[in-house]
């Protein structure tokens, strides 16, 4: 990584801002990335979210590898009793004293230059709100290099179509830990703080910013995002009874309270529509949701979208093929 700031002790605090719940299995090459980082004014807020492992004892077994490299009031180790991402990432900020925070997954690992490269980005771009960067996805336990996770986007989204972007794909950065803002920016979420009913605070944190700042995509690498099974997204994504994609519900609201323009309403409904079908018909394998789902799609105007009535009728197939197969079984 190419970074061309030259950094000093009087450069802007940056706020390291980590929740965990049950992460002894996989803390220490995220510890590990920590200790890369050179950026040399930073600090590190952990938050033990109710973990019922050994995740207290690993931090406290690099606690002073930590302090000797960030400072020794520069380490911070909050618990609490487990309430979920969104409530211990509010209480990380809160806690935060930098002008800037770098959030970052407990099963990431920072690359060395990280920190660097986002504050690099900022000064290059002072009206920024956020910024982004490109990523490694990394196998769980050999830490493989699987691809990069902008190799194949020609442009990825920056300054004024992030907002849009968001709205349509999703948050489709891939980890909390591949971007930076400005502290200031906490400001334009509703009471200052993420909605804790959400499951999405980083698709939400960065809608609000969008809508307001630019935020800037750099090509730099600067995180390897770890591809494990046991992670919080895909034990979501094994609910059955989980009726309504989460993100979708993010964006609803969003849009409810900033707007946007008709076509990217039309687009991001198009999407919403087309995964809540997807999810009932592959996952829940439900027709009365299926049906329900094609209902609201028609109401949201979606009635000449030829994916929304493919994915709907085709439901139909595996329930018109059983009632042939019942008459038949009948009719012997």
């Amino acid at each position: 990584m190419t970074v061309n700031i030259r950094t000093t002790a009087n450069s802007p605090l940056v706020s390291i801002v980590t929740p965990c719940y049950n992460g002894e299995s996989h803390l220490e090459p995220y510890f590990a990335g920590l200790l890369l980082q050179n950026y040399p004014n930073k600090e590190l807020i952990f938050v033990d979210d109710g973990s019922t492992d050994g995740t207290k004892k690993v931090f406290e077994r690099f606690e002073p590898l930590l302090k000797a490299k960030f400072g020794q009031e520069r380490i911070t180790y909050i618990f609490q009793e487990n309430k979920g991402v969104c409530s211990a990432t509010n209480l990380g900020y809160k806690y935060s004293r930098g002008g800037y925070i770098v959030p970052c997954d407990s099963d990431d690992i920072m690359l060395p230059g990280k920190i660097d490269a986002h504050i690099d980005c900022f000064s290059r771009n002072p009206d920024a709100g956020a910024v982004y960067s490109d990523s490694y996805i990394c196998e769980e336990k050999s830490l493989r290099i699987l691809k990069r996770k902008f190799a194949y986007w020609k442009s990825p989204p920056s300054s004024a179509g992030v907002y849009d972007a968001l709205l349509i794909n999703g948050f489709f950065m891939g980890s909390a830990s591949t971007y930076c803002f400005r502290k200031e920016c906490l400001k334009f979420l509703p009471g200052g703080k993420l909605n804790e009913k959400y499951h999405g605070q980083n698709l939400e944190l960065l809608l609000y910013i969008s809508f307001h700042r630019k935020i800037v995509f750099h090509s730099d690498i600067t995180v390897c995002i770890i591809k494990r099974v046991g992670s919080l997204e895909h034990q979501r994504q094994a609910k059955l009874k989980d009726t309504e994609p989460k993100e979708s519900e993010i964006t609803l609201d969003v849009i409810d309270k900033l707007g946007c323009s008709k076509e990217t309403r039309r687009r991001m409904l198009k999407r919403h529509w087309s995964k809540v079908l997807r999810y009932h018909f592959f996952v829940t394998q439900d027709p009365k949701y299926v049906r329900r789902s094609m209902k609201n799609a028609l109401k949201c105007g979606l009635i000449f979208d030829w994916k929304v009535w493919s994915l709907y009728l085709f439901h139909f197939i595996p329930w018109t093929w059983n009632k042939i197969l019942e008459m038949r079984k009948k009719s012997d």
